[in-house]
Formats: structure tokens, sequence, C-alpha cells
């Protein structure tokens, strides 16, 4: 979190956002054999953007942002880094 930032949630409440995340993201997967899997998703709220990407291993990467931030090139550069995290056991 960034100096200064007030938590919206609670621990408690983190727990339960993250929970629900990761059955947001299992039901994204259930057509995962027709559609391909999920790459990442957004959640814009009134408040915050939440931006959901797997990773390996059923893990999940989660990113909250201002609702004014631009998604989209935070979700390119999140996954550039993650790539290049995992091709660095390759190089």
């Amino acid at each position: 979190m960034r100096k200064g930032l007030a938590a919206l949630l609670s621990s408690e409440e983190t727990k339960k956002s993250n929970i629900l995340a990761l059955e947001r993201w299992k039901l994204f997967n259930a057509l995962a054999p027709k559609t391909g899997k999920v790459r990442y998703s957004m959640e814009e709220y009134e408040k915050i953007k939440q931006i959901t990407i797997g990773l390996e291993d059923n893990h999940l990467l989660l990113i909250s942002t201002e609702v004014s931030a631009e998604h989209s090139g935070i979700i390119e550069s999140a996954i550039k880094l993650i790539i290049s995290y995992y091709m660095q056991d390759y190089v």
C-alpha cells in the first residue's frame, strides 16, 4: 500500500475480498475448455479497481488501484513482470 493511504477494508474484510476474488476466478475458468483460460479480470467499484491475474500453481496476483488509474497499462506492466520473472529460469 502506498504511504499516506488508509486501508478501505479491515484485515478480516481483506480476507473475505480475497476469497471472493478466488471464487470469481474459479467461475471465470469454468468455461475454460471452450473459451480458454482467463488471463486477467478487472472489476471496477465506486472507490477502487481490482485486477486479478492468474499465476502458476493456482496462485493469483491481486492489484487494487484508484478508480482513475489507467488499468490497461497496469495490467500490461504486471504481465510483463510476471513473464520476465518466470523466464529467469530459462535464460
